[in-house]
């Protein structure tokens, strides 16, 4: 017996929206085989990217109003810097749908680095964007080079669970004043202030290693490792680098006891540009040696089969490395 096709439509609606409802949870086990597929939590404003079914890196981000709250869509292009919404620019434009993206927080001048609305960076975390997926550069600069297009994203809501490595760090810049603040502190350009306190002082690897209270606070990467040291590491006094311990070094030095007290910043920044033969600084008592613990993410490109469908196309896809 034929069936009526209005019942075959009904049918597929009906399934469609069986598919939508489904709990997050249950979106991500039908994750990708092989490659990577983003997941987007819009209420905990929370990415987390999964490679052959794992997730492998989280990150914070802030979502908008013209979020999609679901749907699964496939990365189309990217660029380097983008025009947006309200006559400011992005770094490392990933376009997800339509005039959604993944993109750094705005800046106010194209190409500039240094003019960061900073007010922005510091609302990471929460909904402050008009739809697109506002990112610290460290963040959208690692989907712009490792996250290949044809790639799926699917938005989810769940406000019981981040998602599923956890809430990662965010922190605020506004107060560090204009110089730095201009500046995300993720950005690795050559001219970026933040480096000044960077270096030989510190080494994300080793900075998670000689601070094991860090392991379980958020899931951790180099760049979220990096701003935690310069907003917050620094100033209380944490050990950056298997060669610099800050207490180790200010004992070393009495002699600079003066000229820069209580100042950490001032401190590390000296010791990056002091030079090597100024560089004493001990390891601290009772310091384990330093383990490798931050795993290195390749680039991968998805599956021929996946690219085509997300695409259209079916091109001869570049080797794994």
């Amino acid at each position: 017996m034929k069936k009526n096709p209005a019942f075959r439509t009904l049918s597929a609606i009906l399934f469609a929206l069986f598919l939508f409802l489904q709990p997050a949870s249950a979106l991500r086990s039908h994750a990708e085989d092989e490659g990577y597929h983003i997941y987007i939590n819009v209420t905990a404003n929370v990415i987390t990217v999964y490679f052959n079914a794992s997730p492998v890196r989280a990150m914070i981000t802030s979502t908008g109003d013209a979020t999609p709250e679901s749907g699964t869509y496939c990365i189309p292009e990217k660029f380097r810097w983008g025009w947006l919404k309200g006559n400011v620019y992005g770094q490392y434009c990933t376009r997800i749908v339509k005039g959604i993206l993944f993109h750094s927080v705005p800046y106010t001048d194209y190409g500039n680095c240094g003019s960061l609305k900073h007010g922005q960076f510091d609302l990471l975390g929460t909904r402050a964007s008009m739809g697109c997926m506002r990112l610290c550069v460290g963040d959208a600069k690692w989907i712009y080079e490792n996250i290949p297009v044809g790639t799926p994203v699917t938005f989810y809501n769940d406000q019981d669970t981040p998602g599923a490595l956890g809430l990662p760090y965010s922190a605020a810049i506004d107060r560090f004043g204009p110089s730095l603040a201009g500046w995300d502190p993720t950005d690795p350009a050559e001219s970026n202030p933040w480096n000044h306190y960077l270096g030989a002082a510190f080494n994300a690897e080793e900075y998670l290693a000689a601070n094991p209270d860090l392991a379980d606070l958020a899931p951790w990467t180099s760049e979220s490792l990096k701003l935690h040291w310069l907003t917050s590491g620094i100033a209380e006094g944490r050990r950056g680098s298997a060669a610099f311990d800050l207490e180790s070094y200010k004992n070393a030095h009495p002699e600079l006891q003066a000229r820069f007290s209580n100042d950490n910043y001032a401190w590390v920044e000296y010791y990056n540009q002091s030079g090597k033969s100024m560089r004493k600084s001990a390891p601290a008592a009772g310091s384990a040696p330093l383990r490798r613990t931050v795993r290195v993410l390749h680039p991968v490109v998805p599956a021929p089969e996946l690219y085509q469908a997300c695409t259209g196309r079916r091109e001869t896809l570049p080797a794994v490395k």
